[in-house]
């Protein structure tokens, strides 16, 4: 199987000893921009800036969860990158992008997401090339994420959320069923040699064979 390219890494900035506070207040102060991305835990502060190919692979991995939930009939809530946070457990994250699914109608509609009143996404994905300084698993685990999807410019790792509080690897989407999580570095790489266009119609085409009695 293809493996994509490594790309280049984000650039990070991590400070400790940031109150609840201050990291309130930065956000208020970043208002309605989309970096630096932000992501605390209990008095570490990271702040990244996603470079190009970050950009790129965020934008594709999206495309494909669009294109896979559309020829699934899967009705999502897109929430972007927004700020998650709780501050009674002293920890907030922006994944690159998250998703209501079971719990899509509930939030339907919404503009704001207040995790002292709803649910956490079901779903949230980043691009992590250069390996995040805080371990962001401790922080959506704390957050009520039920699955964590980590792309590292080469492989597509899932996280479900356990029981005991913590997330185990597994190998296919519980949310997403079916979803061909082992093929996304093939479609990946794929993408450096064709238009965004046309890969994503060869994607959909692929899905809809699939899909079809007969398909794999």
């Amino acid at each position: 199987m293809a493996t994509a390219e490594r790309p280049a890494p984000e650039q990070r900035i991590v400070m400790h000893g940031i109150s609840w506070r201050t990291y309130e207040k930065l956000l208020e102060e970043r208002g309605e921009r989309t970096v630096p991305r932000m992501c605390y835990n209990q008095g570490s502060l990271e702040m990244m800036s996603p470079s190009k190919e970050h950009e790129k692979y965020r934008r594709l991995i999206g495309r494909l969860i669009d294109e896979w939930t559309v020829a699934n009939g899967i009705e999502i809530a897109s929430a972007g990158a927004t700020t998650l946070k709780r501050e009674v457990s002293q920890r907030g994250a922006e994944a690159d992008e998250c998703f209501y699914i079971r719990d899509e109608r509930l939030m339907r509609g919404r503009r704001k997401i207040d995790l002292n009143v709803d649910p956490p996404p079901d779903l949230a994905f980043e691009i992590d090339i250069s390996s995040s300084s805080i371990d962001k698993l401790v922080v959506y685990a704390a957050l009520g994420v039920r699955e964590v999807w980590l792309f590292n410019g080469e492989t597509l790792t899932i996280y479900e959320l356990q029981s005991d509080g913590r997330y185990h690897a597994i190998e296919k989407s519980v949310l997403l069923p079916g979803f061909p999580v082992k093929d996304v570095p093939e479609w990946i790489s794929r993408a450096s040699t064709t238009g965004e266009t046309k890969w994503t119609g060869a994607f959909r085409d692929w899905v809809r064979t699939r899909s079809e009695p007969g398909g794999d």
